[in-house]
């Protein structure tokens, strides 16, 4: 076998030749947030190819990193963004947030009324009292 993986028949390898896919551009395209198949498409080879090259050491770790660096990078920018005055940009950043970083801003909905709640309040201020009242006497000389 030659060391690209593919049996010589009469000294020359079998099948087309391997496309060359650079690590440092599948890092910039991880990094941007691009889907496996628009980096595919960029690169010009086939999505399945890109997901058999990140099989590869290599391309995975520069993947993963390319990944991470652009989360990083969205972070501060919404850092960035929450820092200034105007707004200008900011709805880009929640948009890129919830996407990219899994962020959301849906709310816990319960269906409870004012008067729930003031009643749990008032609950657990009497536990807390009972409590206190209990660690009282157990710390008090007799």
């Amino acid at each position: 076998m030659s060391k690209s993986g593919r049996k010589p028949r009469n000294g020359r390898p079998v099948g087309r030749p391997r496309k060359k896919t650079d690590e440092r551009q599948v890092h910039e395209l991880a990094k941007l947030g691009c889907t496996q198949y628009e980096a595919a498409s960029v690169l010009g080879i086939d999505h399945r190819t890109f997901k058999r090259r990140l099989q590869e050491p290599v391309f995975y770790q520069a993947w993963e990193k390319g990944q991470a660096v652009g989360a990083v990078a969205l972070r501060q920018l919404q850092w960035k963004h929450a820092k200034r005055l105007d707004a200008s940009g900011v709805a880009m950043t929640i948009h890129m947030s919830k996407h990219r970083l899994g962020e959301h801003d849906k709310a816990l909905h319960l269906s409870l009324t004012v008067q729930d709640v003031d009643e749990m309040i008032v609950r657990l201020e009497q536990e807390r009292t009972r409590q206190i009242g209990a660690n009282a006497r157990e710390t008090s000389p007799n």
